[in-house]
């Protein structure tokens, strides 16, 4: 029987970079490719191949909100979607990590900083063998030497460049990751390549990690036994199939399990109403099986447990909330809601806009990309109800929900609608609350 102390899923960016990073600790490692290796041939560099033919791309579909089938644009392959990628490896700015401005809101700042990873990207820019030249950008932050010199402009692309300098401007050579045996073809960009001179992570990841002797590569391997983050069952067709967020909750998969159970599945918090549990007519077979483990045997040590933030709220311990949505129409209006939380002994909490907006700490966020909760009481204050925030307070046991309008998808699962100005009802409700 094969024993491994780590599973990689996939072989892309981030499974192929995590491989080789971990090959060097001696664990024992597999990774799990669903595709096989991209086949050096001349249709790599036939754009009909490619574009035309789609030969490369997957064949399976894929269901959008609206239940629309279509072709993603991706790859199962050694390396994934690198294969395909134009080698262009930008760092963000510092500033990227900052809260910015836009035309319709505020992207909050980043937890961490352009310094937290500056030492990772000069460690992954070595692993991609990126060309490039430091300090002619002006945005760019500070940063060791790249790896590699740049690469050359052709003739036309040198004047031009020269011709912006006299303007007064900063143009800089792009970061490639391209290794030495590259021919300068005019097929790169979605092209996987046919001489292996593009860094991607097949190449310069699962390659080198491979060839270390403790990782091994399973190709053709689908992981069809385990299905994570799910929040509903159904049945499709006599098969059980599991409901899951995809892509930050803008999409939804239905699974079905393939081949013999054992199959495992794990469930959001709050996914289903402790109420609403039923036991079967039989109670499950168990086992006694007896474990005996050599202390010798065990090489992980585990660490501290993990103490959140004291500032942080685990708004799936509460049993009361009140959230806010669009509907609240401005920041200063928050402090409505706030008083109806106060006055029911409520959590305050909103839906991704707000806290995107910065109107509302993004610990504060219901929804697919925020947590998941299950009170007793969910308050739904000017929230129309995307299925990404659905899934994250349909647990609730019972839901209150106010919004003046009447189609808005929050009403198909909220206990009792109120279709109305959330601005003359709330305090009305908080005077009554009061008594």
């Amino acid at each position: 029987m094969n024993t491994f102390d780590i599973i990689i899923i996939g072989s892309g960016a981030g499974g192929g970079t995590i491989a080789r990073e971990l090959a060097s600790t001696g664990a024992k490692i597999l990774i799990a490719e669903r595709g096989d290796f991209i086949p050096q041939e001349d249709h790599n560099w036939n754009p009909a191949s490619v574009w035309k033919d789609l030969r490369y791309r997957t064949t399976e579909t894929w269901l959008d909100e609206a239940g629309r089938s279509f072709r993603p644009y991706t790859h199962y392959c050694v390396g994934g979607n690198t294969k395909f990628w134009g080698t262009v490896m930008y760092r963000l700015r510092p500033s990227d990590f900052k809260e910015v401005q836009h035309a319709e809101g505020i992207s909050p700042a980043w937890p961490i900083d352009y310094d937290t990873l500056a030492p990772y990207y000069d460690r992954a820019e070595a692993m991609y063998e990126v060309h490039g030249e430091a300090g002619l950008d002006p945005t760019e932050g500070p940063r060791k030497p790249y790896p590699f010199p740049p690469v050359p402009h052709s003739k036309v692309v040198g004047s031009i460049v020269e011709q912006l300098k006299a303007q007064g401007l900063h143009p800089s050579p792009l970061p490639l990751g391209l290794r030495e045996n590259c021919v300068f073809c005019n097929t790169c960009n979605s092209f996987p390549c046919k001489i292996h001179a593009k860094s991607d992570a097949d190449v310069c990841a699962v390659r080198p990690a491979t060839a270390s002797g403790n990782v091994t590569l399973w190709v053709n391997a689908t992981a069809r036994k385990l299905v994570t983050d799910v929040t509903g069952i159904k049945q499709v067709d006599g098969q059980v199939s599991f409901v899951r967020p995809m892509f930050q909750g803008k999409l939804t998969a239905d699974v079905v399990m393939q081949g013999d159970a054992p199959h495992f599945a794990t469930f959001q918090i709050g996914a289903y109403r402790v109420d609403q549990v039923a036991k079967g007519t039989s109670p499950a077979p168990t086992r006694a099986l007896a474990v005996e483990l050599d202390a010798s045997a065990i090489r992980q040590k585990p660490e501290p447990p993990f103490q959140q933030a004291k500032q942080a709220v685990d708004l799936s311990q509460a049993e009361r909330i009140v959230s806010v949505g669009r509907g609240i129409k401005e920041q200063a209006n928050i402090a409505i809601a706030q008083q109806l939380a106060d006055a029911l002994g409520a959590e305050i909490a909103a839906s991704r806009p707000i806290c995107d907006a910065g109107w509302l700490p993004m610990e504060r966020q219901v929804g697919s990309s925020g947590q998941t909760v299950a009170p007793k009481l969910y308050v739904a204050l000017g929230i129309s109800g995307a299925i990404q925030h659905l899934v994250g307070m349909k647990g609730s046991n019972t839901v209150v929900a106010i919004n003046k309008d009447a189609d808005a998808p929050i009403f198909e699962i909220a206990d009792y609608g109120i279709v109305g100005d959330l601005f003359e009802i709330v305090p009305a409700i908080i005077q009554a609350v009061k008594g």
